[in-house]
């Protein structure tokens, strides 16, 4: 039996166009939506970096891509569970674009 570990994406000409605009900007939308979802799970003060990253940033996207977002915390509650405090923000599209945002909290 054949097994496969990965799936090479083709590269694309440009940057995701619903993702970024002509120059390369995250589209204002996007970044709206970003900041209203993460702040209902970590207070904005708390907020020390957000970073888009993954296949979303370069050329190799695909149309299921979604919108990974690394957010460094200081200080971060050690009462909370990362993946938990993510869960309700994680794997909703952006509206008006399909794209779903996935959450990483990072100390």
């Amino acid at each position: 039996m054949l097994k496969f570990s990965s799936v090479i994406s083709v590269p694309q000409k440009t940057l995701a166009p619903d993702v970024f605009d002509k120059d390369g900007f995250l589209h204002p939308e996007i970044q709206t939506a970003i900041e209203e979802r993460i702040i209902k799970v970590v207070p904005a003060e708390h907020i020390k970096a957000l970073y888009i990253l993954g296949s979303i940033t370069g050329y190799k996207w695909e149309d299921s891509s979604d919108i990974d977002v690394s957010v460094y915390v200081f200080p971060f509650d050690p009462t909370k569970d990362k993946t938990k405090a993510t869960k309700e923000i994680n794997g909703f599209p952006v509206k008006p674009y399909s794209r779903p945002l996935s959450f990483f909290l990072m100390e």
